[in-house]
């Protein structure tokens, strides 16, 4: 998992890995979604072409 401070919209980006779309959102839940502060999270997958 890396996380990054971003300019713009978002005070920070996280990315991370997971094997089924289950797994990530349970990864979301239990690790990003827990941190204090974190009031929203919005999740977009890269798509390797």
């Amino acid at each position: 998992m890396r996380v990054d401070a971003v300019t713009g919209p978002y005070d920070v980006v996280v990315l991370t890995e997971a094997h089924t779309v289950d797994e990530l959102g349970k990864m979301i839940v239990s690790k990003v979604q827990m941190v204090p502060g974190i009031t929203r999270t919005l999740t977009c997958s890269v798509v390797r072409l």
